[in-house]
């Protein structure tokens, strides 16, 4: 499922509607800076600005230890359509001991609908040969009467993320999930509470389970001080009795 992750994303954004082609670039600039004796790195690079572009490569020279490294990075940012972006980095730190670089890819979808708030994937690697596949989505909803000083909102996120090692058979998986119900007031004291719940499940050499449920309350007095309580109970598998864990923790806040 894990390969198939990055094309899910891309349809998805082929399937969004795009606007007029992006503007040309409207800014240049080019930029210098020498070392010094508390900064011993040298920088060179250009960038590129515009209405929906951003580019920027830039190459630096250090001397760690008596050796003279140069180190390349790029940044890139594209927005595709009026809700769709995507940005790019990659370092090359390691480029002067013989590793692979790291790249960072980042596909965002905004304002999928009235209740799906984004999409985002996202693809990563690091010099050591780690890869990472995300797929998050994330919804917004506010729930009852929206004209109401604090309205309930239910908003939430659901990720599924797969990485893998420098060999194909070392994969993970993490697929995970959180909702929070906001906007509760209370009938004593001016304030507002919110209800909250965290699921995530790993799998793989090490697979694992994490639950928590927690429930938070605010009380403020005349607009001087704050009451907060926070109640949590966090159930996980590689806890050492895999038995439910509660908290309770108070804070204080006050303004004379």
């Amino acid at each position: 499922m894990g390969r198939y992750l990055l094309g899910t994303v891309l349809l998805s954004a082929l399937a969004a509607p795009c606007s007029a082609p992006a503007q040309i670039a409207d800014a240049l600039m080019t930029y210098f800076e020498s070392s010094a004796n508390q900064n011993p790195r040298s920088n060179a690079g250009v960038s590129v600005s515009g209405d929906r572009l951003r580019l920027k490569a830039d190459v630096a020279l250090r001397a760690p230890n008596d050796r003279t490294e140069i180190v390349p990075n790029l940044s890139s940012a594209f927005v595709l359509g009026k809700n769709l972006d995507i940005e790019t980095r990659v370092n090359l730190a390691e480029w002067n001991t013989g590793t692979d670089a790291s790249f960072d890819t980042r596909l965002h979808i905004r304002s999928l609908g009235p209740f799906f708030d984004e999409l985002e994937g996202r693809v990563r690697r690091s010099p050591d040969g780690l890869t990472s596949q995300l797929l998050r989505l994330g919804f917004y909803q506010i729930v009852g009467n929206a004209t109401a000083v604090t309205p309930i909102t239910l908003t939430g996120r659901a990720i599924y993320e797969v990485t893998r090692g420098a060999a194909l058979t070392e994969e993970g998986r993490r697929l995970g999930f959180e909702t929070r119900l906001a906007g509760f007031v209370s009938p004593f004291v001016p304030g507002a509470g919110a209800l909250s719940l965290k699921v995530e499940r790993v799998g793989g050499p090490r697979p694992g389970s994490q639950s928590t449920l927690a429930f938070d309350q605010r009380w403020t007095f005349r607009d001087m001080a704050q009451l907060g309580v926070n109640f949590k109970v966090l159930r996980a598998t590689y806890s050492t009795a895999n038995e439910l864990e509660p908290s309770l923790d108070f804070t204080w806040h006050s303004q004379f």
